[in-house]
């Protein structure tokens, strides 16, 4: 068995900071949430931590904090081809899918036809929007493929935002081997309506 720990934020639940961290556990997504003092706080998830299979292979990136409490949380989630989609997904405050969020409380989105992971997320205040960052892959040729960063927006109700487009933009620099290595955008900062990465 393993566990990756991928990212952390610190969340206040009843005048209290508590550390949220998410990876990856066997395959499947994990959450797990600590008090202060180093225990785990088991009144998030199961005795303290959350773990989703979704079947095939996935894991968490990304997280952050949401409105009322709720938590976000981005990362990748293999079909049975085992070609990733971009996952976002939208919890409550003690760490169960919120079913007004996507399908279930997720929503998986293919950036490219040769695979997608999500490695950051945001939420725009202002409009309650979430915006996935991380890569995407496109396939051209036997051991060759496009890696492009890419970005996702999705509504309040985990609807892709199709104004202007698609919902997903991708920039590809250039074609490389599937060994080349390449740093998808692993943070994403909003300010005045605008995304840096």
């Amino acid at each position: 068995s393993y566990l990756s720990l991928n990212s952390a934020v610190i969340q206040t639940v009843d005048g209290q900071e508590r550390i949220l961290v998410v990876g990856e556990a066997d395959g499947d997504l994990y959450l797990t949430r600590y008090m202060t003092s180093g225990s785990l706080d088991t009144s998030f998830g199961v005795y303290g931590q959350q773990i989703i299979d979704l079947g095939e292979t996935e894991g968490l990136s990304a997280v952050t904090l949401y409105a009322q409490g709720r938590i976000v949380v981005a990362g990748y989630a293999e079909n049975s081809g085992h070609v990733a989609s971009f996952l976002v997904a939208r919890l409550d405050e003690n760490g169960f899918l919120d079913s007004t969020f996507g399908s279930g409380g997720m929503v998986l989105t293919q950036a490219g036809a040769g695979g997608s992971h999500a490695y950051s997320v945001a939420v725009d205040e202002a409009t309650g929007q979430i915006l996935a960052g991380g890569e995407a892959s496109g396939l051209v040729a036997e051991g060759m493929k496009t890696t492009s960063f890419a970005l996702a927006r999705y509504n309040e109700d985990g609807s892709l935002d199709l104004i202007g487009g698609t919902g997903v933009t991708t920039t590809t620099f250039s074609h490389q081997t599937v060994s080349t290595n390449f740093t998808p955008i692993h943070d994403l900062i909003l300010s005045g309506g605008n995304v840096y990465v």
